[in-house]
């Protein structure tokens, strides 16, 4: 298919691209579909649910894995006896407020634009929010890539492009070729405020607490990122079942299944 693709491309034929595009966008939502198989999902439950033998409780450590839980209604698939609960997975809402300010206090300095993502905009620091800041004449301007910050810096040579860095593990790949992209275009007016976060210091701080876990479901994003074995010491420090799982309902579902046997089984 890509070689079908590039042909097209090389011989410039514009329906034939459309078409291409439209079967790789076919091929993608099949495996897709096969990932929110409504019947697999439920039996999925049905065999949770047998195998649980006691109230348990697991956290779901990413953003992403709460939203889906809650967008494809699993909640309501959950066996009585299991809770889930939601970590600290967002990471502008782990971000804190003295970092917020020193976000503002970047976009309120002259000759200064500030690139950010767009829910980073109305969270707000000790002196107030991006957003407040933008209506008293700082320009901020949200951006959907840390490459657009790079265009900004090239459409105002005269202005200091400042990009806000948030995120956990699985954003700094694209900062990291933004940065090395302004190296290769010599842009001397780009730069980044860091703020990123990595996950097993914020597992280490939770579990130190004592919150009661029989489990966790780990962020498979991450895991490509940073390899299975970051969550190893979480599993053997803390002796807790972790499970890596991507963020379709039947990845979800099979992972609170391995959970929950990891538990009963004692393994």
């Amino acid at each position: 298919m890509p070689d079908l693709l590039f042909t097209a491309l090389m011989n410039n034929r514009p329906g034939k691209i459309l078409s291409c595009w439209k079967l790789l966008l076919l091929v993608a939502m099949k495996y897709v579909d096969e990932y929110r198989d409504q019947a697999l999902v439920r039996s999925l439950a049905s065999r949770m649910a047998k195998q649980i033998d006691r109230p348990l409780r697991f956290m779901e450590v990413c953003g992403t894995h709460t939203m889906n839980i809650f967008r494809f209604g699993l909640r309501s698939l959950f066996p009585t006896s299991l809770q889930v609960v939601s970590g600290p997975g967002c990471p502008v809402c782990v971000t804190a407020a003295a970092d917020i300010d020193a976000c503002i206090a970047a976009a309120e300095c002259q000759n200064v634009i500030t690139a950010t993502f767009g829910d980073l905009v109305r969270v707000p620091g000790s002196r107030g929010s991006l957003a407040e800041s933008r209506a008293r004449g700082a320009r901020v301007e949200i951006i959907y890539s840390p490459i657009d910050a790079l265009e900004l810096a090239r459409e105002n040579p005269d202005k200091l492009v400042v990009f806000l860095g948030i995120g956990f593990e699985t954003t700094v790949p694209t900062v990291a070729a933004a940065i090395a992209q302004a190296a290769t275009l010599k842009l001397e007016n780009f730069c980044v405020l860091s703020l990123h976060k990595v996950m097993p210091p914020i597992f280490a701080r939770l579990l130190d607490g004592e919150p009661q876990l029989d489990g966790l479901l780990c962020p498979g994003h991450v895991a490509t990122i940073v390899g299975w074995k970051a969550f190893e010491p979480v599993a053997a420090d803390y002796n807790l079942p972790c499970v890596i799982s991507g963020f379709e309902p039947v990845d979800i579902m099979q992972a609170l299944v391995q959970l929950t046997q990891l538990v009963v089984r004692q393994e």
